[in-house]
């Protein structure tokens, strides 16, 4: 069932409708999933590692998850959730609607349409221009994947024997001006503005203090979607030196699967589709360790680097 799931609305104004906006919304739909990574892969800032001395010193890390952009979906669900609007394409009248991040049954958060008559309820939620931490509490019931990735990644450094923990935090995006919108340019700016910053957004220097790290390791996803049942992601990782802000090391991997249909994975509270990121990710973050140059720790311990975290995750909830 659909109903009385959260909507956060993007403020927009009624526009008059016209033959061609139909076609106009499927070509920016499927535009974007070819341009956007594109965009993001030539855009993104060079990977930088630390030395092999820097390196050597870290032995405490505090993992932070980056707030994760709103999945995109293509074809949009809308067709799913309100059959009509399958047909909407070749209709002469287009049908009224608008451009809206949801939370599905399985509180998984997706950009997508919404109709005026749809069975869904809109939350309108302010825009905020500056960089900070929020309690992962206050996302509730939210299903925001780098948290789960970010689990993932302590387990993985502590397979290196490191030790690493869970920030209890949540590194929000700035977002001035638009808000939290359904526009996914808008998003990924906000990703790569972050990714590209040569040292912290955020002050961690009270918090090496009080904790004594040697590190903060920042991990946010850039392409996040469904296309005709291929999942992409992309994760993107920031090494952070807490008694200086400076960077010391960032790098991004991306990869896919071929999982089948939107609709089937997004079925049963999204469970298969959580799956899914969960197999993708952890393979991903195994390679952005590596590139860093956290292996070379791993190989010294004589540990392998194969992390259990999500498998037996996986393995519980199938």
């Amino acid at each position: 069932m659909w109903s009385k799931h959260l909507i956060i609305k993007r403020s927009i104004g009624m526009r008059l409708q016209n033959p061609f906006q139909p076609q106009a919304r499927f070509l920016r739909a499927h535009c974007q999933a070819w341009l956007l990574p594109l965009l993001l892969g030539g855009c993104m800032a060079p990977s930088i590692q630390p030395s092999v001395q820097q390196l050597a010193h870290i032995q405490n890390i505090l993992v932070i998850p980056v707030e994760a952009p709103p999945l995109q979906i293509i074809p949009d669900p809308i067709e799913e959730r309100l059959p009509v609007y399958r047909h909407e394409q070749n209709m002469t009248i287009s049908v009224p609607m608008h451009e809206a991040i949801y939370k599905n049954p399985g509180n998984v958060l997706i950009a997508g349409h919404v109709s005026e008559d749809d069975i869904v309820v809109e939350l309108d939620e302010q825009a905020h221009a500056s960089t900070r931490l929020e309690p992962r509490a206050a996302l509730g019931d939210q299903w925001m994947p780098t948290s789960i990735l970010a689990e993932a990644m302590v387990s993985e450094l502590r397979a290196l024997n490191i030790n690493a923990r869970l920030s209890q935090h949540y590194f929000r995006l700035p977002v001035p001006g638009y808000g939290h919108d359904a526009y996914l340019f808008h998003w990924h700016t906000a990703v790569s503005d972050w990714y590209a910053q040569d040292s912290s957004q955020l002050d961690y220097r009270q918090v090496a203090n009080d904790s004594g790290i040697d590190a903060v390791l920042e991990i946010g996803l850039g392409t996040y979607r469904i296309f005709e049942g291929q999942v992409s992601l992309q994760v993107l990782v920031r090494l952070i030196d807490p008694h200086d802000n400076r960077l010391l090391a960032r790098t991004q991997k991306a990869d896919f699967r071929v999982a089948g249909s939107a609709q089937a994975l997004l079925e049963n509270d999204s469970h298969k589709f959580k799956q899914v990121i969960n197999v993708i990710g952890n393979r991903l973050i195994r390679q952005v360790l590596s590139r860093i140059g956290f292996s070379s720790k791993l190989k010294s311990a004589g540990e392998s680097s194969h992390s259990t975290f999500v498998l037996h995750s996986a393995k519980r909830s199938s």
